[in-house]
């Protein structure tokens, strides 16, 4: 893959056809304040309008300036919280990395922008997590729930930590759990506190179609990297994603992303969608125009990690899990008692993988 002629970002962005995924451009200066705003992106209208491509009255200027430095104070105080608790657990002689939030923005955003974010993610190797708790509870950390921490734990390889005045601190042992496949902390680790490219790439893009991108910065976040990153490989990417059998979520994340910011968002073709990825999207559709807390939207958006599943195997293991905790919930909504193990965690799915089609 090569960047020999790459489009500048905020032309991309000007171009976007559907950045906020509502099926049309914003139309002026207004619209753009409010679509930044909305992405978790400030300082998109200064941006857009000191590159010529965006006529900005002064008043919607000055807000927006306002907005982009209330923003990059924030962001810099999460930057610090994250980078104490970094501290703290490498102290011990952990190997720590944060993932997303300010580690991914200093790397692949302009600094004219500010990429908003809402807690702190730290990923460590599983036989150090308990050490890497206990660092973290010296900083004054606890856990936001002992039942939440415990289900967390059995079935998702992480717990949330919680401090008065600071965002939520989430740690990891795992950096991926979805659609039936794993992405283990090893496999993405590269250079002490850093992150191999390649493998972080294929982690965004499973991450951001497991959450059904429903944080537009996701989106962004996708068509930035592969900006700062010309080295990666086609090849090396579509490997790592059959290899984690997460070639479906790789797929769609590619078509989202040409879909959102246009043809140029990549710089290599993509696959045509194949039927089963036409249907994935019409399934993705009808869970985007769901209300939040609307039953059917949970409906919705298991049925999109279903279709995202690379073969029947994972979707069958997937279906499983997703039923038993809404049988749960359900339960536990009618007042009935509900087993401190629930729900029982079925067979995990073999290894090898049926051809994703």
């Amino acid at each position: 893959m090569s960047l020999s002629n790459p489009l500048a970002i905020e032309t991309l962005i000007a171009q976007a056809p559907d950045l906020m995924g509502c099926g049309h451009r914003p139309a002026d200066a207004s619209q753009w304040l409010n679509a930044g705003s909305a992405c978790g992106v400030e300082g998109l209208v200064p941006f857009l309008a000191a590159a010529g491509l965006l006529s900005v009255p002064e008043q919607i200027l000055t807000l927006a300036t306002e907005r982009l430095r209330a923003a990059q104070n924030e962001q810099a105080f999460y930057r610090l919280l994250a980078q104490e608790a970094i501290g703290a657990i490498a102290a011990c002689g952990i190997a720590v990395v944060q993932l997303k939030g300010t580690a991914l923005a200093d790397r692949v955003y302009p600094p004219q922008l500010a990429r908003r974010c809402t807690d702190t993610d730290l990923l460590v190797l599983p036989q150090d997590f308990e050490r890497a708790e206990q660092a973290v509870r010296t900083l004054d950390y606890v856990e936001r729930s002992a039942k939440l921490a415990a289900f967390q734990r059995r079935h998702h390889h992480d717990v949330q930590f919680i401090r008065a005045a600071s965002p939520p601190l989430d740690l990891h042992s795992c950096a991926l759990l979805a659609f039936g496949a794993a992405i283990a902390a090893n496999e993405v680790m590269g250079a002490p506190g850093q992150l191999e490219p390649h493998a972080e790439l294929i982690y965004l893009a499973a991450h951001a179609a497991a959450h059904n991108f429903e944080r537009p910065v996701w989106t962004v976040d996708l068509a930035l990297f592969i900006r700062a990153h010309p080295q990666l490989q086609v090849r090396r990417l579509d490997q790592l994603a059959a290899q984690w059998h997460l070639a479906r979520a790789w797929r769609h994340a590619q078509q989202h992303l040409k879909k959102t910011l246009g043809d140029s968002a990549l710089p290599w073709s993509v696959a045509s969608p194949t039927l089963g990825d036409r249907l994935s999207q019409a399934t993705f559709a009808r869970y985007q125009r769901r209300e939040r807390h609307d039953f059917q939207r949970f409906i919705w958006y298991s049925a999109c990690g279903l279709s995202h599943c690379d073969n029947l195997w994972r979707a069958s293991w997937m279906g499983q899990f997703t039923a038993l905790r809404a049988a749960g919930d359900l339960a536990t909504q009618l007042g009935c008692n509900r087993p401190a193990q629930w729900p029982p965690l079925p067979g995990r799915p073999p290894p090898w993988s049926m051809p994703a089609g």
